[in-house]
């Protein structure tokens, strides 16, 4: 039995920081309209309210972040953080999950340690648990890890000010607050809209099954978080025995347009584009075989986690993989192909060289 928690408004921190963040980088949507069965112009109206509303609030955090030098610094994303997401955004939800210290570790230690278990920052860990007392002590798992040298600095750095930054996040979230409350009205009744989807009993399933193709075991707590600057997107956080989803208030009508138009010309030109790349194509051979995990895959390409993480994302977008839960390991997931994808793609070809047949014997 699923048991759900539906947070009926979104962070206002975590939006601030996303329209900061992501800026125009958010809305290459437009240029797939033909994906989603509309016009250019339908989708531009279709967008038009989120892209306003980030906007705003990009025009005045900006402003606002000036105050905190350390927090602008940490918000110039590397590029493991455009793939995996800020290091501010993820500290900040490590500080909401932790109530107090325990023992010598304070709530900051923890936030931070906690970034460390994360599989995708590290190759090494398995269930064992990481915990740093000190910054050489830092600087020697960092050594063994294969991460840009650009966000290693990152972890250090914050490591270094977590006390200072913590502070500096719980008075920026105030002001964050402030600034997405005079902008939320453009786009309340959209959110008003997904939450009443949210409580439907299908919602999950549609979400997770027809979005991203993740499979996910029973007996487990989900909690639902609108989202309005990731508004085509869906994040996944695994804390503890409970998973934490944050949902696009687009994404829902956004697949369902998707699959009424999976098989015109922009998708199929889209899907093969997908499968154009080498590593891509041996990663879906290799799946082919039997479902792996990132690391699995990393050490049989010769490749890092990161570098496949960025590929594995482009398949699971364009659904040739799919993405499961272990049942065993609730923060673990492993990845396998989607054969109905590739049976639709096949099709989708098959009926170029039938308009062809159908054209010539019309022609005879």
């Amino acid at each position: 039995m699923i048991e759900r928690e539906i947070i009926t408004k979104p962070d206002f921190f975590e939006e601030a920081l996303n329209c900061y963040t992501s800026k125009e980088n958010n809305y290459e949507i437009l240029d797939n309209y033909e994906k989603f069965g509309m016009t250019q112009k339908e989708m531009q109206d279709y967008i038009q309210p989120v892209q306003e509303f980030c906007k705003q609030v990009n025009d005045q955090f900006s402003v606002a972040i000036e105050e905190f030098p350390k927090l602008k610094a940490l918000l110039r994303l590397t590029d493991t953080e455009l793939q995996k997401g800020s290091i501010i955004l993820i500290f900040y939800r490590n500080l909401l999950r932790i109530e107090q210290g325990i023992g010598e570790f304070t709530r900051e230690d923890l936030a931070f340690i906690h970034m460390l278990n994360k599989e995708e920052y590290s190759e090494a860990l398995t269930d064992e648990k990481v915990y740093v007392k000190d910054v050489s002590e830092l600087i020697q798992f960092l050594e063994a890890q294969s991460l840009e040298d650009a966000y290693k600095m990152r972890l250090i750095s914050l490591y270094m000010d977590r006390l200072v930054i913590k502070d500096q996040i719980m008075k920026l979230k105030k002001i964050a607050g402030d600034i997405v409350k005079k902008s939320y009205h453009l786009v309340e009744h959209i959110v008003e809209e997904e939450l009443v989807r949210m409580k439907e009993p299908d919602y999950l399933d549609e979400v997770l099954k027809d979005s991203i193709r993740i499979f996910m075991e029973q007996g487990k707590k989900f909690t639902l978080i609108p989202c309005i600057s990731q508004y085509n997107a869906l994040g996944m956080e695994g804390v503890d025995d409970s998973y934490i989803f944050h949902v696009g208030i687009y994404i829902v009508n956004l697949v369902k347009r998707k699959n009424q138009n999976k098989f015109n010309d922009a998708q199929l030109i889209a899907d093969l584009k997908a499968i154009s790349d080498t590593t891509r194509l041996k990663m879906l051979h290799m799946l082919s075989l039997k479902r792996m995990y990132i690391q699995e895959m990393a050490e049989e390409l010769k490749l890092t986690p990161a570098t496949v993480s960025h590929h594995i994302n482009i398949l699971l977008t364009m659904e040739y993989v799919l993405l499961t839960v272990d049942a065993t390991k609730s923060k673990k997931v492993y990845y396998e192909l989607n054969n109905e994808k590739l049976e639709g793609l096949s099709k989708s070809i098959l009926n170029l060289a039938s308009e062809r047949s159908h054209h010539l014997n019309q022609r005879s």
